[in-house]
């Protein structure tokens, strides 16, 4: 295969069907619980001092996370407030950087599980 062939087969897209849009939200309402409990249960790891052993799982999960936020940003844009999004996941990022293992279990118990609960009860009807 030419090069202009492999080009031309890197800028074909594929039109994005009801069908897709279902079966992401579907994921996405199937998700958000298990996102919720994982977190919870990081965040439960870190209150005890045992962060070193979830480490690899809060970052597993804030992937998730980012995840749900860029299908409800697409999807929902009205279902998401950017500024209380943003602010949690600078707080996080903040305790993680500082090492403020008391600081990253504040902001998952109290600011990450709410904004995933905050989503299920808006997206339940899905």
């Amino acid at each position: 295969m030419s090069e202009n062939n492999v080009e031309n087969l890197e800028q074909v897209e594929t039109p994005i069907t009801e069908q897709d849009i279902k079966e992401t939200i579907e994921s996405l309402v199937n998700y958000l619980p298990k996102l919720y409990d994982g977190m919870r249960w990081i965040g439960e790891k870190f209150r005890e001092g045992r962060h070193q052993q979830v480490r690899k799982q809060l970052f597993d999960a804030v992937e998730g996370l980012n995840w749900s936020i860029d299908v409800i940003s697409i999807l929902f844009p009205d279902k998401i407030n950017f500024v209380v999004v943003n602010e949690a996941l600078r707080n996080l990022i903040e305790g993680i950087e500082n090492q403020d293992v008391s600081n990253v279990a504040d902001v998952i118990e109290y600011e990450i599980l709410d904004i995933i609960s905050t989503w299920q009860q808006e997206l339940s009807i899905y």
